[in-house]
């Protein structure tokens, strides 16, 4: 084992040439080391001023050092808006293999406030015309209310005020949507899509409760005859393929009621004949839609 003297070692130590570090490397060197130094200082701090702590039950550290969220404390609300929070929780569950139950705790709700009543059926017709699939469900809801001698009155009191808002809002001369500077040929797009699929949902709600006996034929047919009207003095495609689609819902719908109402012969006057004409225009309508209009006159998918 090789051994050296103190003065051995300081002579080797002379002899060695250090290289010069460039000044800019020096001083990233410098500023790592400064950095980390602080880096120590600063959780040293921390380590002193929130000590862990032992946690009896689990015999685990908690970091004490972390900042604790703030507790938002939510407003408190009245009886009647918990009440009307816990209507749209049971709405928004409603679907045809539960409806037996989310119906009754719908109407338990309501024995609590009366009031309820006009809210609920705001919002079944506000989900209606956005959801036109679950039509049937929320005209059939209305139904069940109006099957109580209580809710009766408001019921039908609400469906023939929102019977002659419809008939209002759509036999007004329909404007086209203008595109803006800031809008993009999408968010046209997006806008003319929404107010097609609300038409489509408020005509399929209306023939829901024409079904159901809440609207009598007196209120629905002049609805149908202001659509096929439209499609004589309305020059817009656009505007002339949504009127179809509205009424192909509403045949979809209650097409066979109105054939037994009105009688096979009269019918046909009435409604068979004029879309017939429609189905073999090719210039006006795209395939989709005289292919819709087809299957209205064939009767397809009419639930017989």
């Amino acid at each position: 084992m090789m051994t050296y003297s103190r003065s051995q070692v300081l002579n080797i130590k002379e002899k060695i040439i250090i290289p010069q570090l460039d000044e800019d490397l020096l001083n990233r060197f410098l500023s790592i080391q400064k950095n980390v130094q602080n880096s120590i200082k600063v959780r040293y701090n921390k380590y002193k001023k929130y000590p862990p702590i032992n946690n009896s039950n689990n015999n685990t550290y908690v970091n004490t050092w972390r900042k604790k969220s703030k507790k938002v404390f939510k407003k408190k609300m009245t009886k009647l808006e918990t009440l009307q929070g816990d209507l749209i929780i049971e709405l928004n569950k409603l679907t045809k293999i539960n409806y037996k139950k989310i119906s009754s705790n719908i109407i338990k709700l309501i024995e609590q406030d009366e009031s309820l009543v006009t809210y609920l059926l705001q919002n079944l017709f506000i989900k209606a015309i956005i959801q036109e699939q679950y039509c049937y469900l929320y005209a059939k809801l209305c139904f069940t209310l109006h099957q109580y001698p209580i809710y009766k009155e408001t019921v039908q009191e609400f469906i023939n005020n929102q019977y002659e808002h419809i008939l209002e809002t759509f036999t007004k001369k329909t404007s086209i949507i203008a595109k803006t500077e800031k809008m993009t040929e999408y968010d046209l797009f997006c806008i003319k899509m929404k107010e097609k699929k609300k038409s489509i949902g408020c005509f399929q709600f209306t023939a829901e409760l024409y079904k159901l006996n809440l609207l009598s034929k007196s209120k629905l047919e002049p609805v149908i005859s202001h659509l096929l009207q439209e499609l004589i003095t309305t020059e817009d495609k656009q505007i002339k393929g949504k009127k179809v689609e509205c009424v192909c819902c509403i045949f979809k719908t209650v097409g066979y009621k109105l054939e037994i109402s009105l009688g096979k012969v009269e019918f046909n006057k009435k409604y068979t004949k004029i879309l017939e004409s429609y189905s073999k225009n090719k210039d006006i309508f795209s395939s989709r839609i005289r292919f819709l209009i087809m299957d209205s006159i064939d009767r397809k998918g009419w639930g017989y």
